[in-house]
């Protein structure tokens, strides 16, 4: 079965200011990419993470995209899953500028 999903969404590329809040975290100095919410040693470094509410808290980093959706709803996609979900298009059929990449032929 082929479906299309009803809501249209508007696609940004994260930066600075979209945020809805941030968060205090830890990382070791040895794996900054490693993050933990209580600091457990000395060496522990804090950083604040920033997120975006939508169904939960959703930390968001650069390299990430926030689609919000004409339904109110938001969601966080890396970059490499958002080029291999959606296309950006001009479409007659369905006046949307993305689409989730579901093979309609109406569509491209």
């Amino acid at each position: 079965m082929k479906v299309r999903s009803k809501t249209t969404y508007t696609a940004s590329l994260y930066k600075a200011g979209m945020e809805d809040g941030f968060v205090e975290m830890f990382h070791s100095p040895d794996n900054p990419r490693l993050l933990w919410t209580a600091k457990d040693s000395e060496e522990d470094i804090s950083v604040q993470v920033p997120y975006i509410l939508a169904s939960h808290r959703y930390y968001i980093s650069e390299g990430n995209w926030i689609l919000k959706g004409s339904d109110g709803s938001k969601i966080v996609v890396d970059d490499e899953d958002f080029n291999g979900m959606f296309e950006n298009i001009n479409c007659n059929y369905c006046k949307t500028e993305f689409k989730i990449n579901c093979g309609m032929d109406d569509c491209k």
